[in-house]
């Protein structure tokens, strides 16, 4: 069944690779990048004018309620593409950043490695997505990824628990606990 995609990013690396993975298996293909050349490049897609706002993901089921589309955040680790090829400036900031974007631009230039992921494999990966019944909201993709996701999430976790009671004091007055509404129990239906 022919889908149509949106590919953010279309003209280059990973999003080159995706346009063409959808068009190979048949679909159409919305393309948006910053870099109008790049995707004048792109003969084989029907370039639009598109613009997008707001999350489309965020819900546990990765559905969006009202429209039945999926939508899947993909969360790559380091990706071996041309531009990822090119080195990084090792030096020229300022000395109070010498810690930490000197010691990554230096630690990544000595770790070629660290670009583990192929652009050709993920757009296979995606394209598997779209015949999936129900996809994941979030896919962490590469050992390096696969590897940091719980961390980030642990992390996350801890941070939204220490700040909740700030966070809930951002209600309204009066209103009953959210998580007794109709609109809760729709967008969770697998919870109580």
């Amino acid at each position: 069944m022919s889908e149509t995609w949106f590919v953010a990013g279309a003209a280059g690396g990973l999003g080159r690779h995706l346009v063409g993975a959808a068009l190979a298996a048949g679909h159409d293909v919305l393309a948006a990048d910053i870099d109008a050349d790049g995707l004048c490049e792109l003969k084989a897609v029907e370039l639009k004018a598109v613009a997008a706002t707001g999350s489309l993901t965020g819900r546990p089921t990765g559905r969006l309620v009202t429209t039945g589309i999926h939508a899947t955040v993909l969360e790559p680790g380091g990706i071996r593409t041309a531009r990822a090829d090119q080195p990084l400036p090792t030096g020229g900031w300022h000395h109070e950043y010498e810690p930490t974007v000197g010691r990554f631009a230096r630690t990544y230039q000595r770790n070629p490695d660290v670009q583990r992921g192929d652009p050709a494999k993920i757009a296979e990966a995606v394209l598997r997505l779209t015949a999936e019944p129900d996809p994941p909201t979030r896919l962490p993709l590469g050992s390096d990824a696969v590897w940091l996701a719980p961390q980030i999430a642990a992390a996350r976790a801890a941070q939204d628990a220490a700040w909740r009671d700030l966070s809930l004091s951002t209600d309204r007055d009066g209103l009953p606990d959210f998580t007794t509404t109709e609109v809760a129990h729709m967008v969770r239906p697998d919870q109580p």
